[in-house]
């Protein structure tokens, strides 16, 4: 459908698959790559809420959430912030194209998102609530074809990117809201969400100095230079929230 629609926005043919593949074959890898930690989660999350559910263990359903949310968090704002710094520099070095780095920085911030529904999903999957997740599933992805088929033809591919996040912003919500209902999942805002945003622009400032003054004295190859940024930045932003681990027991969040 969607080449189709863009060639209603006005596109020929060949332009119009050209988007497509640019933005499923280049861009979407990228973003879908971390999602192998996460996914790796969900499918050891569901014999362990299994479990607890036959044993009527919801507090520990709630912890497994809560955990799950965190790293969840945790990774989806570490690989949101290197899609919008360095996505630019990846469609360039790895496609020479400057369309997929753009397609990667603006999908950067379904990264999160996209994260938390999987884990999320599969502790409702775990719970036996399957056509739960099923029905959440369905409404996200109507969502996403009212885009498709009403936003695209007016607005081209910005309205597909701007409906992946708007659906999967729903999927994620939908499921959270359906695993606090039936299990005591917390969401501190300072732990799972401010410490890691602070922790991310400090290190990023940190790693920018470092970087720009190693990059004037030593001249390095623009992958290598991607490698060692992108690298800086998440051994730094780790350490920094490893560090600041017990902040929140600490204040009391």
């Amino acid at each position: 459908m969607i080449p189709g629609r863009l060639q209603m926005y006005g596109l020929t043919s060949s332009h119009a698959l050209a988007v497509y593949g640019t933005l499923t074959c280049m861009a979407m890898h990228f973003i879908m790559f971390p999602s192998a930690l996460t996914n790796s989660i969900a499918v050891m999350l569901l014999p362990e809420v299994a479990e607890a559910q036959s044993l009527n263990h919801t507090d520990r359903i709630g912890r497994n959430a809560s955990v799950s949310l965190s790293f969840c968090l945790t990774i989806g704002i570490l690989c949101t912030g290197i899609f919008i710094y360095y996505g630019m520099d990846m469609g360039l070095l790895f496609f020479k194209n400057e369309m997929a780095g753009q397609f990667i920085r603006n999908l950067a911030w379904l990264c999160p998102f996209l994260y938390i529904a999987t884990t999320m999903g599969s502790i409702l999957n775990g719970m036996g609530k399957t056509s739960l997740t099923f029905t959440n599933s369905l409404i996200s992805l109507i969502v996403q074809l009212s885009f498709i088929v009403f936003g695209i033809p007016r607005f081209g591919i910005g309205a597909y990117l701007v409906g992946m996040l708007v659906s999967e912003l729903t999927l994620c919500f939908l499921h959270l809201e359906a695993v606090k209902k039936s299990a005591a999942l917390s969401f501190q805002p300072f732990h799972h969400l401010a410490r890691p945003l602070c922790a991310f622009f400090l290190a990023h400032w940190i790693t920018q100095a470092f970087t720009g003054t190693l990059y004037r004295q030593v001249s390095f190859h623009p992958m290598i230079r991607l490698l060692v940024s992108a690298g800086a930045l998440s051994g730094v932003y780790l350490l920094l929230l490893t560090l600041t681990a017990g902040w929140d027991t600490k204040t009391g969040g």
